[in-house]
């Protein structure tokens, strides 16, 4: 979904190699005949763009995952018109969150024939959530450059020192960023889901079978993967997130038993919401030890009658910072916000919900 830095013009500055930093740059990678994943690199900072798939099939196009504003997903339709004069006749929201969805408008506008096809969970959530989200959206960034440029005017950091000419330059370079970025987000016009399913749903495209499946909450409670089981190729949203997992307002215990329902399919190639092609299970299974160590920690914790508090100082998870975050400070920033603050909130509301209801 996104790095979600409690300051972000603060870690900005802290961050190493900034100056490259808004380079997530859009590479497209074949992984087999007709299906390519357009792959961004890893984000630094926010505002983060989600990988998308490409699949060409017999006689049209179907994409997974529809970019975080209309400017990229026409990016990615650029990119497709590389590929293939075939027209995109589906784009499936593997789950609400705005880096996958908001793009819909320009897959509609370049193919007024496309169909957006997600869980019927998602598209509740698109009506209800996403609209209020850009809204949102829009007042946090207006303040983000309002934030940077009186930073850059009076050339201190937050905490007052004097920035040098090298945090300058960058914070310089930032603020491009956050002109741009501003005015594309104030065009998205909600587009939602014109088919929605419920455990599963087959598309027989020539020769290819395309499975979109759905096995229950996890990063949130309308996730769907995209299978293609001749290719043996798992197309995974967010329920897979590399380097760091996502999990802002997540069904952490959930997330659990539906990651291990997902490992069960026969997949050679993994292609994550966010990071690099998978060509095995080892990341899936570490992140499944994560969750399953935060859900237990935590229940063990209400079980003591601990607040929240002090379950956040209760658990730890230092074993898997060191494996998923090392000592990048952007990726710990991420693994504080993601994991040590938002899943731990999650799995503390449903251990007392479930200590509750006993």
């Amino acid at each position: 979904m996104r790095v979600n830095s409690y300051w972000l013009v603060l870690v900005i500055l802290l961050a190493p190699s900034l100056t490259k930093a808004q380079g997530q740059k859009l590479e497209v990678v074949k992984i087999t005949d007709g299906v390519y994943a357009a792959l961004v690199s890893e984000p630094r900072f926010d505002p983060v763009e989600s990988n998308a798939v490409i699949l060409i099939n017999n006689d049209s196009v179907l994409v997974v995952d529809a970019n975080r504003t209309p400017a990229a997903a026409r990016a990615t339709i650029a990119e497709i018109r590389k590929l293939t004069d075939k027209p995109v006749r589906y784009v499936v929201n593997t789950h609400w969150h705005d880096d996958h969805i908001f793009g819909n408008q320009s897959y509609l506008e370049a193919f007024p024939q496309v169909e957006f096809i997600a869980h019927q969970n998602t598209r509740e959530d698109m009506k209800t959530l996403a609209f209020p989200h850009i809204q949102r959206g829009i007042e946090r960034w207006t303040k983000v450059l309002a934030d940077a440029e009186n930073q850059s005017a009076k050339g201190v950091k937050p905490n007052g020192e004097a920035m040098s000419a090298q945090e300058k330059a960058e914070l310089r370079a930032q603020l491009e960023v956050y002109r741009e970025f501003l005015p594309k987000i104030k065009t998205i016009k909600l587009t939602l889901p014109t088919m929605t399913f419920d455990k599963r749903l087959t598309l027989h495209q020539g020769t290819r079978t395309i499975e979109i499946l759905y096995f229950g909450n996890g990063n949130t409670r309308g996730d769907v993967v995209v299978y293609l089981p001749q290719e043996k190729v798992l197309i995974i949203g967010d329920l897979l997130v590399h380097p760091v997992p996502y999990a802002y307002g997540s069904f952490i215990k959930d997330w659990v038993g539906t990651m291990k329902r997902v490992r069960e399919i026969d997949a050679q190639v993994i292609i994550p919401g966010h990071g690099p092609v998978l060509r095995d299970k080892e990341y899936m299974n570490i992140v499944i030890a994560l969750l399953e160590s935060v859900t237990k920690q935590v229940e063990d914790a209400v079980k003591r009658g601990l607040s929240l508090e002090e379950t956040r100082k209760a658990v730890n998870l230092e074993s898997f910072r060191l494996r998923l975050a090392g000592t990048d400070a952007v990726r710990n920033d991420t693994f504080n916000t993601s994991i040590l603050q938002s899943a731990i909130n999650q799995a503390y509301k449903q251990a007392k919900a479930e200590a509750g209801s006993k």
